[in-house]
This record gives structure tokens, sequence and C-alpha cells, in this order.
């Protein structure tokens, strides 16, 4: 699909597999966009089902987000299972409930320090047997030795408080709201970054009606050896 609109990508409308989105600053401008799209999926011989589509919203559902003229935010009916989600207990619950996050991981700052603990628990059970000993004294220590469970063996001890803030850290973050406004390529942004033991994070933000508002979130979380 991305090949069929082409030059218009990005510009005039937004592509993801099979589902397309036409914006435009102005109605007269929303139809002559739609127009050109129209044109080109005829060009190509595409068909829409009429079924699936919205004309001249302000607001629409758009793969899992609410897109809109104040910026793109996370789908209320998605999100809202979060709130009734059990505590994970164990390793098939726990990536579970990441992936569905991971999903939306663009609207929360610091996604990738806040979920570290829950990451390193998917990568197994610290082991308390191999602590470096004194001789290794005036080289770096190794690092715990972890063994890995079954995916429905309960975490037990190793689900920590740790890990508890952090579950219940992005369930809040991604309840509350979260938008992200348009980038505007005409005003000035702002750059804010942040980096710990725990993760690398940066903000991107633009003034809007004398408010710095978040256009993007960028997140990394740091590898055992870059940790040390």
């Amino acid at each position: 699909m991305e090949k069929v609109v082409g030059d218009m990508n990005l510009l005039q409308v937004l592509v993801y597999l099979d589902d397309l989105i036409v914006f435009g600053r102005t109605l007269e401008e929303h139809e002559e966009r739609l127009l050109k799209v129209l044109d080109r999926l005829e060009d190509y011989g595409l068909k829409l089902s009429i079924d699936k589509c919205q004309f001249f919203r302000t607001s629409v559902k758009y793969v899992g987000h609410i897109v809109s003229q104040g910026g793109v935010s996370t789908d209320p009916d998605k999100v809202e299972a979060l709130t009734r989600w059990p505590c994970p207990s164990n390793y098939r619950e726990l990536k579970t409930f990441l992936r569905f996050s991971g999903y939306y991981c663009r609207f929360v700052k610091n996604y990738a320090t806040i979920v570290k603990p829950l990451n390193d628990l998917t990568r197994g059970y610290q082991s308390s047997k191999n602590k470096s000993k004194t001789k290794n004294k005036g080289r770096s220590p190794k690092p715990p030795v972890q063994r890995h469970y079954g995916p429905f063996e309960p975490f037990g001890p190793w689900w920590d408080e740790r890990c508890e803030r952090a579950f219940r850290e992005i369930i809040t973050c991604l309840t509350h709201d979260p938008v992200l406004v348009f980038a505007d390529p005409s005003k000035p942004f702002i750059l804010n970054t942040d980096a710990s033991l725990e993760g690398l994070g940066a903000v991107l933000y633009q003034e809007v009606e004398g408010k710095h508002k978040s256009v993007a979130f960028a997140r990394r979380g740091l590898s055992d050896s870059e940790t040390r």
C-alpha cells in the first residue's frame, strides 16, 4: 500500500498495512487529498470496503490509537483493560503484559528504565551461589548466574517490590490520557535527554499554546556489560 500512495505517504496520508488515514488542515484541503488518494487507488485497481470507511471525522480510531487534531493518544477502549490486569505470576503472563504495554511504549517517558526490573525477570532469576570471591579483588565482579525457569513456574520471591512498582507505574502512565502532539517543522524543537544505569531516554518537545508538549519519546535499556 505504501508503494501505491508513494509520494503522498506521510505528507497527505498515513499508511499501515492496508489501513489508510487521510488528513488535512481544513475541510477543503482534506477533501482535495481524499480525492487524490481515491484516484490513486482506482488507478491501481484497488477497492475499499465502504463499511470500514469513515469520512470527514475530527477524531478517528487507527490501529489501536486515537488520532485527532490534538495529536495521537492511546485508544481508551484498549488500555482500559490495564485497569483490571492481574499481577503477573509467571513468565508467560509477564511476557503477555510486556507485549501489550510495549505496543504503547512511545507514550511513556523513560519506558525502558521503568520496565527494566520486569525485563530482567524475563531473562531468568539471579542465583546468589556464584558471587565473586575475594581472589577476584581488583577485577570486575562477574554478574550473578541466571537460571531459566518454565513459562508457568511461579515467580515466588523473585517478584519483589521493584517489579510490583514497575508494573503499577506502567499501568498508571498508560491510563492517564497520554497524548503526543503532531510535529510542526516550522517551529523550534526542544530535546531533553536523560541517562542512568537503568537505561537511556529522551523527549522531543514543542511549544504549543505557551506550553511544552511532547512530540516523541525515545528509550533504550542497557545491557549487563553497559551497566558495568
